[in-house]
């Protein structure tokens, strides 16, 4: 009796999914990836502040796993409007 409701209920999903092609996954990652490059590209790194840089190794005694040093940053705008909710956190 289950099995049965199991095989009727995937049936009814089976006629609900559409296929997808490798070519359409593609088109789909290739359009994401060229939004995502137009964002940093449109980044200007002037108008960026180091609030902090967090220095990794044995002078200080600190390790930040495999991330080196540790920089916090925000956009000056934010930083002059004493705002910090757009802060990143970058390593390198």
């Amino acid at each position: 009796m289950v099995e049965k409701a199991f095989n009727v209920l995937m049936q009814g999903l089976q006629a609900r999914i559409k296929p997808v092609s490798e070519k359409m996954l593609l088109s789909q990652y290739h359009g994401q990836e060229k939004k995502r490059r137009a964002a940093i590209e449109a980044i200007d790194p002037d108008g960026w502040i180091v609030l902090a840089r967090l220095r990794a190794g044995s002078a200080t005694g600190r390790v930040f796993w495999d991330a080196c040093d540790l920089v916090i940053m925000a956009p000056a705008a934010d930083v002059a409007a004493r705002r910090f909710d757009r802060c990143v956190l970058l390593s390198g």
